[in-house]
């Protein structure tokens, strides 16, 4: 037999042989014969990867596609869209399908459904290896500065751990040390936030950092692990003598001289002590090969070398979302996290780039490396785990993710925004609070190609071009393509509700719609509904009320769609409103809605008024926890904006500022947001 294109791949089985070729597409021959049974056209133009495992066939195919085949090789079972870039590892098991692309992401698939039962993303976007088999995965990626090194155990269940090319702990320091490991200014490693509690320097570095000390193995013992956290690479305990030299696995043409020192405690390690840290108890296997790439790929891009905590495994959850007509959402928004807002942490601009008022203007004045490294350095810290906890310990059970267009796509022209790990930041977060405390996830498009409001939460000031502009209709469009498909591919997409838009406003700070507006916008609600339901029937859609109500849409959108809720906003810091008044209004307009067609949240509402403002009594506390009240018993429930804000415009008649009357978090700890079984009382 022979093959016209380049095989890139071989697999058998004791009638048949299968490879992939050059020129994309599978070629299937009777193993005994030579006859060529089937050439498959997995619709690529690229060499096509495949594996087989107990009669089931896999292959890659267009559109980062995977395609199950079943016994006998030649039919199609079912197609998935598996990455948002090319699969750069497949690994097969008797039961499970595990895949690796380049959009950063490592998903675990079951091989007889191919349904996505687990996924971890990477630190960096650039995933070039991962090695896997039945104990760990192992990954190496990379973003235009820094190589990340990363490992999940399997123990009693997958457990996340940290892979170190660049620390090292001298054993005289192991005995009576704190757990702080430092940084220097050539190489980043874990900050002390990053470090869960130890009880010695031992046993942090056991937990956190998976190298080998040459130290007895009692000292690192594992057994005081709590099971949700890092575990040592090792499976077996570590032997002092045990050690393998990783210059041993380096081409000789590399050289140590590349390799920055690191600083522990103040004692400087020497370069070539960095390749004695790794202990394993055997000289072979995935493991040592793995090593021996990343130490290549790691020399070779002289790239600043970090720490990083992968997220555990993501294991699927019951899909228990009744539907917006029957939800009550006790929310908050994660605002000014992946679109910045000015207002909402002031000090990363004084910080950064004083003169910029928005996203945009940040990233055009620092230029996007620059812009780039700062955000995503913001995307993987400013929105933590332990926020998702504390959020949960008060009955939090929905996150509203703003997100901008130039998250799935890059920035048209003339704007200057960064495209990198929004999305992998965003589903970290969500799939953690979905999996550990099932709550619901609202990604709500904030930014459309063109600026739908000229609002600084759309990334960019004054920008008002998306109203009856084709082009940026039709970006929208494949927009809304492209987080619909992203949001499938999450392990738990029954968890959530798209939302197609963010306070249009036809005309600069016109909080309200024209006849021509409502046209336009029931012309981009249809189309892009369209394009959701050809890929799912039943995920969530939300749309905007555009600050008219939820009442105005019924002509149009009544028995429309099962599964549209409408989403508005409702505010009192403009208008006029009184504090000790404002609570009364929020309760009647919430009665008034609850007569809507469709079901309602409020998908923005705080506690500042326009006038009377105060810390010094429970003006705050009544009108909160009004609102909370009125929402969930008329409507749909809502989402408090916003999680954090650190704003220090002065807003009150008392000179108090901004973030006391719009950060949930600050109102959380001053007693004002409610706990779970606290009476509430809404005051109409």
């Amino acid at each position: 037999m022979t093959v016209s294109a380049t095989a890139h791949g071989v697999v058998f089985d004791s009638t048949r042989l299968a490879a992939g070729a050059e020129d994309g597409e599978v070629r299937v021959w009777d193993r005994t014969s030579g006859t060529l049974l089937a050439s498959l056209n997995n619709g690529i133009d690229r060499p096509a990867q495949i594996r087989a495992r107990n009669g089931t066939l896999i292959s890659t195919g267009k559109n980062v596609a995977l395609t199950f085949r079943n016994k006998s090789w030649l039919g199609e079972d079912h197609t998935v869209l598996a990455h948002e870039s090319f699969i750069v590892a497949l690994y097969m098991t008797d039961t499970d399908l595990f895949t690796g692309g380049m959009d950063g992401v490592v998903k675990k698939w079951d091989l007889q459904s191919g349904n996505l039962t687990q996924e971890m993303s990477t630190r960096y976007r650039k995933l070039h290896v991962i090695v896997i088999d039945q104990q760990v995965v192992i990954a190496v990626s990379t973003d235009d500065a820094h190589t990340a090194l990363e490992v999940a155990m399997k123990t009693t269940t997958f457990i996340a751990g940290l892979l170190g090319l660049a620390a090292a702990l001298p054993q005289a320091s192991i005995q009576e040390s704190s757990s702080t490991i430092a940084q220097t200014s050539t190489t980043t490693v874990a900050s002390p936030q990053d470090v869960p509690q130890a009880t010695s320097l031992a046993q942090a570095a056991a937990v956190n950092v998976s190298l080998a000390v040459d130290v007895p193995a009692e000292v690192l013992d594992t057994t005081s692990v709590q099971s949700d956290s890092p575990a040592l690479l090792t499976t077996n305990p570590i032997k002092s003598g045990e050690f393998l030299s990783l210059s041993d696995f380096i081409s000789p043409d590399l050289s140590l001289d590349d390799i920055p020192p690191v600083s522990v405690n103040s004692s400087t390690i020497s370069k070539r002590d960095l390749f004695g840290l790794f202990g394993f108890s055997s000289s072979r296997g995935p493991f040592v090969n793995f090593l021996r790439v990343a130490a290549q790929i790691f020399v070779r891009a002289q790239k600043t070398l970090v720490f990083w905590t992968c997220p555990q495994w993501i294991f699927p959850v019951p899909n228990t979302f009744p539907g917006w007509r029957n939800y009550k959402s006790n929310g908050v928004n994660l605002g000014g996290w992946l679109v910045l807002e000015k207002n909402i942490q002031p000090s990363f601009f004084t910080d950064n780039a004083p003169s910029a008022i928005d996203e945009d203007s940040f990233c055009s004045t620092l230029g996007l490396a620059k812009c780039g490294s700062l955000l995503e350095q913001r995307y993987n810290s400013y929105i933590t785990y332990q926020d998702i906890d504390y959020f949960a310990s008060f009955g939090v059970n929905t996150l509203r993710i703003p997100v901008g267009y130039w998250a799935y796509m890059p920035a048209i022209a003339g704007d200057h925004y960064y495209t990198g790990g929004q999305k992998l930041a965003m589903h970290k977060i969500a799939q953690y609070a979905i999996s550990r405390y099932n709550m619901h996830v609202v990604v709500d498009l904030h930014g459309l190609p063109g600026g739908q409001n000229g609002l600084d939460n759309q990334g960019r000031t004054g920008q008002l071009t998306w109203w009856n502009n084709q082009t940026a209709f039709d970006l929208s469009l494949e927009l809304v393509r492209r987080a619909t498909d992203d949001i499938l591919l999450q392990p738990n997409s029954g968890s959530y509700t798209i939302s197609l838009i963010n306070e249009p406003l036809p005309a600069l700070y016109f909080f309200g719609q024209t006849k021509d507006s409502i046209a336009y916008l029931n012309k981009y609600y249809t189309a892009a509904l369209k394009e959701i339901r050809k890929r799912s029937k039943t995920l969530p859609v939300a749309i905007s009320d555009g600050f008219i109500g939820p009442q105005t849409w019924d002509p149009y959108w009544t028995n429309v769609d099962d599964h549209l809720v409408i989403d508005t906003h409702i505010y009192f810091f403009t208008g006029g409103a009184y504090s000790y008044d404002a609570a009364y209004g929020a309760c009647y307009l919430a009665k008034s809605y609850q007569n809507a067609s469709n079901p309602t949240f409020i998908g923005e509402w705080s506690v500042q008024a326009t006038s009377f403002n105060h810390l010094g009594d429970n003006t705050r506390k009544d009108f909160f926890r009004s609102q909370l009240q009125a929402y969930t018993h008329y409507l749909s429930g809502g989402m408090f904006w916003n999680g954090k804000h650190d704003g220090n415009a002065i807003v009150g008649d008392d000179g108090s500022e901004q973030k006391y009357y719009w950060s949930w978090e600050i109102l959380a700890s001053e007693g004002i947001v409610p706990r779970p079984g606290d009476q509430l009382q809404a005051l109409c």
